[in-house]
């Protein structure tokens, strides 16, 4: 219906069902043909999951520029003209985005996100990627380089994007266009520790081809996601003379996704997949230049507010990081480096604050106790540290 609701005057609006065996045919058949430039069709029939769904779809669009919604999801009623304007507006400009706001099952809004500033180098985090649920973008972009990955289950939609946003220059719109709802039942709230394995394979292919783009040998990628096709075939729709040469955003993206899918297979509790993400992020050479203590308190908000939670306070965030501390402090042990005990003092550390702004000094008194034998004096006397801990006093 929200689609239907738009202040925009010509729409079509495809709606691709997995034969549905319940109302739903009946309920399009309601609304079906057109009405003041609205026009609805629907194709109903077994499909191979969601991408083959979203593939279909855009075989069948017409117009000149599309967007599209999961089922659970709506747009706000301007959404679909402030995009056509700024489309038309700037003829430069392949994709735009706005914010988004998080709501319940019944609608209600959790939280708002304000569209994020675009940027590869932090396109793995929750806060700096493109939302499906409110961007549009030009068809020839499909026509270009397809439409999304069929070999993918979790990350269609942000390998689609990830993709476009490598080759077409994208932009972001200080408007609030769609809603994403939070319910159990989905694959972003329900799994999102299998997420991981399918970005870091996608990462694994396009930093393969770039490093064939560059005229050099790869590294050998880790491959995590046997049922997937090889990480040494090309990435799946790559048009190479627009590609982007990795530059700026490589050198830190595998270890950032490893150590972030340690992090989920923690709070699941499945620690020896977590112990194994944790070994692989560990194992790059060289490590990110990113400081220690803003990778602690990068995961301990994730840990505490991740996206899939519409970055609200997550149940098992303590469960999360104690479970993420055991392979911290398990890597320590084996591993020579010094990186992993900076990361999990400084965590130990970031979390002993918040305990003690909660007034629970016993606990917050065992993990002060774990920082100091992880930390150095000249840990402590560094900017960074400052900034964590003002971050910790003043962040909730």
């Amino acid at each position: 219906m929200s689609v239907k609701g738009q202040n925009y005057p010509h729409i079509e609006h495809l709606i691709i069902d997995g034969g549905s065996t319940d109302r739903t045919l009946d309920i399009l058949a309601r609304y079906g043909g057109d009405e003041n430039g609205y026009h609805l069709t629907w194709l109903s029939e077994p499909d191979k999951g969601q991408a083959d769904a979203l593939n279909k779809g855009f075989q069948r669009a017409n117009g000149e520029i599309i967007g599209w919604l999961n089922a659970d999801d709506t747009y706000q009623s301007t959404a679909i003209e402030s995009a056509v304007n700024y489309l038309q507006e700037d003829l430069s400009v392949d994709l735009v985005y706005g914010g988004f706001n998080f709501i319940d099952a019944k609608g209600s809004i959790l939280t708002t996100r304000n569209t994020p500033v675009f940027s590869l180098e932090k396109y793995f985090y929750g806060d700096a990627i493109i939302p499906q649920t409110s961007m549009f973008f030009r068809r020839h972009i499909l026509d270009e380089i397809g439409g999304v990955d069929p070999h993918l289950h979790y990350v269609m939609d942000w390998e689609f994007t990830f993709r476009i946003a490598r080759m077409y220059k994208v932009k972001p719109v200080a408007e609030i266009w769609g809603n994403f709802r939070i319910v159990e039942h989905t694959k972003s709230v329900g799994q999102p520790e299998n997420f991981w394995p399918e970005i870091i394979h996608v990462l694994q292919k396009v930093i393969c081809e770039i490093a064939r783009l560059r005229g050099c040998e790869a590294e050998e990628p880790n491959r995590l996601s046997p049922t997937l096709p090889s990480p040494d075939s090309p990435p799946f729709g790559l048009v190479p003379d627009r590609v982007d040469k990795g530059e700026g955003w490589t050198a830190d993206a595998l270890f950032m996704t490893h150590l972030l899918g340690s992090l989920e297979f923690a709070r699941v509790g499945q620690l020896d997949l977590a112990q194994q993400y944790a070994n692989q992020a560990f194992s790059r050479q060289p490590l990110p230049k990113n400081h220690a203590a803003n990778l602690a308190v990068g995961l301990f908000r994730t840990a505490c507010y991740p996206w899939h939670n519409a970055f609200c306070s997550h149940p098992l965030a303590q469960q999360t990081l104690d479970n993420l501390a055991i392979c911290l402090h398990e890597i320590s042990i084996t591993h020579s480096g010094t990186s992993q005990r900076q990361i999990l003092g400084y965590l130990y550390l970031y979390r002993a604050i918040k305990l003690i702004k909660q007034r629970d000094f016993a606990h917050s008194r065992s993990l002060l106790t774990k920082a100091k034998s992880l930390l150095s004096y000249h840990h402590l006397l560094d900017w960074q540290f400052t900034k964590m801990i003002f971050s910790a006093i003043i962040k909730p």
